[in-house]
């Protein structure tokens, strides 16, 4: 179903999660208003993120597991909210 999770403004990143643990991306973005974009080859910001820190690697890894973990039981507990509603 097409749900608003949020707006984005100026200067905002979108799909960075993706780039960094390789996953699909968890939603998909409308523009609303006319929009100029920078997309990001994959290639170059992998490149960019093995030069980087091990410690900030791992770290930006675990912060994208932790966030798409969060994601997975909040979407989950809307659906079980979902079905108990139509059960009644």
């Amino acid at each position: 179903r097409e749900e608003t999770l949020g707006t984005l403004g100026p200067g905002s990143i979108l799909g960075e999660m993706a780039l960094i643990d390789d996953a699909p991306r968890m939603a998909t973005v409308r523009a609303v208003d006319q929009t100029t974009l920078l997309r990001v080859e994959r290639r170059r910001f992998k490149a960019r993120i093995e030069a980087a820190d091990p410690v900030i690697r791992k770290l930006l890894r675990i912060l994208v597991h932790n966030v798409r973990s969060i994601t997975d039981r909040h979407i989950a507990a809307l659906e079980d909210a979902e079905r108990a509603k139509k059960a009644v």
